[in-house]
């Protein structure tokens, strides 16, 4: 937590899921109040994002952006977006 700043962007990879563990989304609250950007880029198609174990719905509301990126082109757009 040291190393992230009012500087920083935090991008976070991966599907979200908790495998029915607690989801820690305080954890989540505290890096994105350090942080100036909190990204979340989930390779898992958006349909599944909310079911299961899926604890999507909780980090979407935390992140200040949530992305599906499974292939090149949602990651091209992703990393245009963050540059641009």
């Amino acid at each position: 937590m040291d190393a992230v700043n009012k500087k920083t962007t935090v991008i976070v990879i991966g599907d979200g899921r908790s495998n029915y563990a607690t989801p820690e989304g305080r954890i989540m609250e505290a890096i994105r109040e350090r942080c100036r950007r909190l990204v979340w880029l989930n390779p898992e198609t958006e349909q599944f994002w909310y079911t299961g174990d899926s604890e999507m719905r909780t980090y979407q509301t935390i992140c200040n952006e949530v992305w599906p990126c499974r292939n090149l082109n949602q990651l091209s757009a992703f990393i245009k977006d963050l540059v641009l």
